[in-house]
């Protein structure tokens, strides 16, 4: 029979009632309120006044939940996910069910962020009481937490709520080791199968494994290694001091206990099944960030710029979105100031390391350098993780394990017998709220009206136009979508000078395919968009638009035809990777060719486009890429017809040409000082031979650059 034995990280239940003794029912109360308030505006921001600030970003959660909805599977067939991130889970799990019953606007954005937003302060109240955390304690800590620090901790955290799991994951996963090893530790003498299937640890497995399958690599970093560093931090000093040998260390460091073989076990198994469904290609991703380059020195450098001034300000100093409010440089001076404390308990838990001999303390901050140290590392030495002050979200577990260690330090000063030291704490709560309400809440002429934004001006023009299907660039897109309850279907695209294709990530390749809706469509263009070579480049894509709308700052080009058929095909197979058959290359023909003029406006010497009609009377697909593909070709002669420029363009196609299809390509010609030309319009495949050099058809269009 098991005996209980006093547990080394269970702390008198005397520790908590002491900070009660000198705090008023004024200073409890002043502490409640200020966690209230805080709270409650922050589910006002994420549920409605975040509004404004809902981006395509955020819109990725509806449009994946749409896509489960309809298919009816948690991997929908056709996404493309960014960076190897499955986002399962995340907030799609919460609206997909809803869409039953309400359309799919940010109402269901916002149920999900709340939930989400509520679900985290819980944790993290739980896990402050589960180390018995005077509630004085925990209520500053949370309203801290609460105030979402500043705008784009919120917005990640809680609007977003892409960085809600790895926090949430840590915290849950912290706080039943803590529970587990207690447990342990009072019944000496349970069989090693029985701890392995103690509750607590089948819990902490279903959500290091739930976790983790989203992108094993980075939840090794942000969420499992801290983990894990916690669990034999804990472990280690459970061994008394005379047996702590190198057996012990070993043991220690190694995942030889129930707890560490469930973290380890839970996150293997995560990580095969998310490779199996990479290798078998039941999802596909786009690498960008996660596709790490090791940065020279000057890249170095520049991270570690960007590191030092984005630390303070991801959590405190950051004037984004707030300067033009009144009170915003004290209250700003506020937040910088309890950035730098937060960032100082670091510092004071190592210096305080061998006076304090908590072991859940010790553990926590063993836990803290283990999800810290790794990340910068990442962060300075690899490229493109430090692109700007928002990069420091991939520090979101730091900072929070930060805060809870934090709650031992408020908790201190709590038990100092000066009521200059509680109204001290009572009017910081009062500063944070102040704060929070400033920054979360709007400064107009009702409170419940939010401002507009640039997504809510498009929807509001679409919807009174009667548009309803139609593309835009990321930011755009998807926001106008969602924010329009889907009433107006608006898909992403990228656009540059020379490009125009599908967005390559967080899409369904079903919305581009051409056959997905017949009838008329739009592209909305906004700033740059507009330019006149800008505009050039599209009519040479997409041919001349029906109508053209100029309304809340945006131009709008109305088709009458879907578009999407006009736009480089997200997949390029088949690829052509060996010369064609002699007999082929005749088939492949140039049956017109037209110029674009440029936009007024270009200025002197602009370029004009070219437009040119492809038929493919081959048995065979003629690839846009591969080895060998096949491409536009231009040759630039003078008036006479003397060559000036033999290969003056090679102009990719923007998508496999099938047997008997027809096709129209845009190109913009290259640059040529203002004159007189002839230029001869031909196919090439690539490294093996122009078409009219094996017999096909060219056509020749006189040029006049001005």
């Amino acid at each position: 029979m098991s005996q209980r034995t006093p547990s080394p990280f269970r702390r008198d239940a005397r520790w908590e009632r002491e900070p009660f003794a000198l705090a008023s029912w004024a200073f409890r109360a002043v502490v409640f309120g200020c966690f209230v308030l805080t709270t409650t505006v922050l589910l006002l921001y994420v549920a409605h006044f975040f509004r404004p600030d809902f981006s395509s970003d955020d819109a990725v959660l509806n449009l994946l939940a749409e896509a489960m909805y309809e298919q009816g599977r948690l991997l929908p067939h056709g996404w493309v996910v960014n960076n190897g991130d499955l986002m399962m889970p995340s907030g799609a799990l919460l609206i997909a069910p809803l869409l039953a019953w309400w359309p799919n606007g940010f109402g269901l954005h916002a149920v999900a962020s709340v939930t989400l937003s509520v679900t985290l302060l819980a944790l993290a109240a739980w896990f402050l009481r589960v180390q018995r955390i005077a509630w004085p304690a925990v209520l500053v800590t949370l309203t801290l937490f609460a105030s979402g620090f500043t705008r784009e901790f919120t917005v990640m955290v809680y609007g977003q709520t892409t960085y809600f799991w790895w926090p949430a994951g840590f915290l849950a996963g912290a706080g039943l080791l803590l529970l587990h090893h207690r447990h342990r530790a009072g019944t000496a003498g349970t069989t090693f199968r029985r701890q392995f299937l103690d509750w607590r640890l089948v819990l902490l497995g279903v959500v290091v494994a739930a976790i983790s399958f989203a992108n094993p690599n980075r939840v090794l970093v942000m969420m499992v290694l801290p983990l894990y560093a916690f669990d034999r931090m804990l472990a280690w000093q459970a061994v008394p001091e005379s047996r702590r040998d190198l057996r012990a260390w070993l043991g220690a460091l190694l995942p030889v206990s129930p707890a560490s073989l469930t973290i380890t076990i839970a996150f293997l198994v995560s990580a095969v099944a998310y490779r199996w469904l990479m290798h078998a290609g039941v999802t596909a991703t786009q690498h960008f960030v996660s596709a790490l380059q090791l940065a020279d020195g000057a890249g170095v450098r520049e991270h570690v710029r960007i590191f030092v001034n984005g630390w303070f300000d991801y959590i405190g100093g950051s004037r984004v979105g707030d300067a033009s409010k009144p009170w915003e440089p004290f209250l700003r001076t506020i937040r910088t100031s309890i950035a730098v404390a937060l960032s100082a308990v670091a510092v004071l838990e190592l210096r305080d390391w061998r006076v304090d001999r908590d072991p859940v303390r010790r553990a926590l901050f063993v836990a803290f350098l283990t999800a810290f140290l790794p990340l910068l590392a990442l962060f300075l030495l690899f490229s493109p993780l430090a692109l700007d002050m928002q990069s420091l979200r991939y520090f979101t577990v730091p900072y929070v394990i930060l805060l809870m260690l934090a709650a031992y330090r408020i908790e201190r000063w709590l038990r100092q017998p000066s009521r200059l030291t509680l109204a001290l704490v009572a009017v910081g709560c009062l500063l944070v709220t102040a704060g929070a309400v400033h920054r979360m809440l709007p400064f107009g002429a009702t409170f419940w009206t939010t401002r507009n934004s640039n997504p809510i001006n498009l929807a509001e023009v679409l919807e009174r136009e009667g548009l309803t299907r139609g593309y835009a660039t990321w930011w755009n897109a998807g926001a106008t979508t969602v924010l329009s309850d889907t009433a107006v279907r608006v898909n992403p695209i990228m656009l540059a000078p020379t490009l125009l294709h599908p967005f390559p990530v967080m899409v369904n390749r079903e919305w581009f395919e051409p056959s997905a809706y017949v009838g008329s469509t739009f592209l909305a263009l906004a700033g740059p968009e507009t330019q006149p070579a800008q505009l050039t480049y599209i009519e040479a894509r997409l041919g001349p638009p029906a109508r053209v709308l100029l309304d809340a700052g945006y131009r709008i080009h109305v088709y009458d035809h879907n578009i999407a058929a006009d736009f480089t095909c997200l997949d390029m197979r088949p690829l052509l990777d060996e010369p064609l058959a002699e007999a082929d290359f005749p088939k492949v023909r140039i049956i017109a060719a037209a110029f674009v003029a440029p936009t007024p406006g270009s200025g002197a010497g602009a370029s004009p486009g070219l437009r040119v009609r492809l038929r493919n009377d081959t048995v065979r697909w003629i690839g846009a890429a591969g080895s060998h593909p096949v491409t536009i070709g231009v040759h630039l002669n003078d008036a006479g017809g003397a060559p000036v420029n033999h290969d003056w363009l090679h102009a990719t196609l923007n998508c496999p040409l099938a047997p008997g299809e027809e096709r129209t390509v845009g190109v913009m010609l290259p640059s040529a000082p203002p004159g007189a030309y002839r230029i001869t319009v031909d196919l090439v495949q690539e490294n093996v031979a122009w078409f009219a050099d094996k017999g096909g058809a060219t056509l020749s269009l006189p040029l006049e650059i001005r």
